[in-house]
């Protein structure tokens, strides 16, 4: 039995051990499935990419946490300017970085109102 609320209550999810690439290991018998879950990350940067851990790390170091209300960092900074850069828009714009799906459409809502109350 299973202390977590999973999806399916008459079944356990199968247990995974390790990841990489895109690749997820099975803790039961050791063999390798292909991730199609498609989690936001994994989807386009794989498991335990060595780059991307050890950018993570280096942060962390430096500044693991700040709450966007009150403050700003360079990595974060540059970070939207490079998403801009990449879809082309060089004059204006700006990026809202957000948790979830969810938290977007709310972003989106609300800004849509606050349009509407400007104009």
């Amino acid at each position: 039995m299973s202390a977590v609320l999973h999806r399916n209550l008459k079944q356990l999810p199968v247990e995974a051990s390790l990841s990489i690439r895109s690749s997820i290991c099975r803790a039961d018998d050791g063999s390798y499935v292909v991730d199609l879950s498609s989690g936001a990350g994994v989807t386009c940067l794989g498991h335990s990419c060595e780059m991307i851990k050890e950018a993570m790390l280096e942060q962390v170091d430096l500044m693991p946490y700040v709450h966007s209300a009150s403050w700003t960092c360079e990595a974060v900074e540059q970070l939207a300017a490079l998403l801009l850069k990449q879809v082309g828009w060089t004059d204006g714009g700006a990026v809202m970085f957000l948790n979830s799906g969810a938290e977007a459409v709310e972003a989106a809502c609300k800004l849509a109102v606050q349009h509407h109350n400007e104009i």
